[in-house]
């Protein structure tokens, strides 16, 4: 079975490692006595390696470093039979799918409101506050509609996307 046996050198078929581990130095250099084939000397991967499928390989992968001056959470949990992905902090989205950097979440202007929150893999999307609404601060949730006269008051001033209905007698 090529996914969890090798050849080895003396032509056997060998058992491999586990995910999660590599082969130890001394159990390819053993390969020619039958038993080690069967039931090879596993090591398991260190702090911060991987391997996640089986392998003859004396070495682990090592996991990504997630630098956190570049804005990334530190990963502790990480997995010793896959890769752990870097993600980045609260506020922050990747730049791309294998995700090396990670960027600020836009800023919703005032004018606009929050369509969709920014999270690990997607930024912020803002709109234009719909006709008849207004938002003064950043990143607003929703727009404000504006001020209707009361009676016996009329409009100032008329809302625009950034400025409430100013009413006066």
């Amino acid at each position: 079975d090529p996914l969890t046996q090798y050849q080895a050198e003396s032509g056997q078929c060998c058992m491999k490692c586990e995910p999660g581990t590599s082969m130890s130095e001394d159990s390819l250099s053993l390969t020619v006595n039958p038993t080690h084939c069967q039931t090879p000397q596993c090591n398991q991967c260190g702090e911060n390696e991987y391997q996640d499928t089986y392998t003859a390989e004396t070495m682990c992968k090592a996991q990504p470093y997630c630098d956190p001056n570049r804005n990334f959470v530190f990963v502790s949990d990480k997995s010793k039979t896959s890769r752990s992905p870097c993600f980045c902090k609260p506020g922050y989205h990747c730049t791309t799918e294998a995700c090396i950097k990670c960027l600020p979440h836009t800023e919703c202007k005032p004018g606009q409101r929050v369509k969709s929150i920014g999270n690990h893999s997607q930024d912020t999307v803002c709109e234009k506050c719909p006709s008849g609404t207004f938002s003064i601060g950043t990143s607003e949730p929703d727009c404000k509609k504006w001020t209707v006269c009361e009676p016996g008051h009329q409009v100032k001033t008329n809302g625009t996307a950034t400025s409430d209905t100013v009413c006066g007698k």
